[in-house]
């Protein structure tokens, strides 16, 4: 598959954070020839609000720049419109923002992103929860900003709402949604899995 084909395909994995989304692509980068994509904003505001404010204004930013861009294959780590939101969620439900920061929020990412992008191919990468905090304790550093990223409750309210909303969209967009199983296995082997899936899309 050439990255240079005469429209453009946006290819996006989304999950909790430290299930590996930036693994993959980096493994799909190597395995072919995408276009790159708007690196990932990292965000400096200490209050889950202030924080979630900053990736709305960040992620709209990185999609307007890729829907203006010329075309070819692009993968994006998030689907952001559809994880902030869920984040956002995720966070009201363990009390992490109010009710009224909560609609606030929600307001401020319809306004922020008028131009939203229409990925071709969406991926959530899903593993147990437990294995995800091992994997964030592992390989990242704890964060002076992210208070919550190590709260076990928080990444099982994010797991939960990831497949729930991710289930819902493959059984009503059944060629464009997929999930992915982690399950302990290694990364590579996940990335020629979905890899497999974005050559059998793209070339029909």
């Amino acid at each position: 598959m050439k990255s240079n084909i005469e429209e453009k395909q946006i290819i996006t994995l989304s999950g909790v954070h430290g299930v590996g989304k930036s693994t993959i692509i980096n493994i799909l980068h190597s395995l072919l020839s995408f276009n790159e994509g708007e690196k990932r904003p990292k965000n400096y505001f200490q209050t889950p609000y202030e924080a979630m404010l900053f990736f709305i204004a960040a992620f709209s930013d990185r999609d307007k720049k890729v829907n203006q861009s010329g075309n070819g294959i692009y993968i994006l780590d998030r689907y952001s419109y559809i994880d902030i939101k869920i984040y956002i969620k995720a966070l009201k439900e363990i009390d992490y923002i109010s009710e009224n920061e909560c609609k606030s929020l929600l307001i401020a990412l319809d306004n922020g992103y008028s131009i939203k992008i229409r990925p071709t191919l969406s991926f959530l990468l899903h593993d147990k929860p437990e294995n995800i905090l091992n994997r964030i304790k592992k390989f990242r550093e704890p964060s002076k900003h992210h208070l919550f990223e190590r709260d076990i409750k928080f990444i099982r309210t994010l797991e939960n709402l990831f497949l729930s909303e991710f289930q819902y969209m493959k059984q009503n967009f059944l060629n464009q949604f997929y999930i992915t199983s982690i399950n302990n296995q290694e990364p590579s082997k996940i990335g020629y899995s979905i890899l497999a899936i974005i050559e059998g899309k793209l070339n029909k």
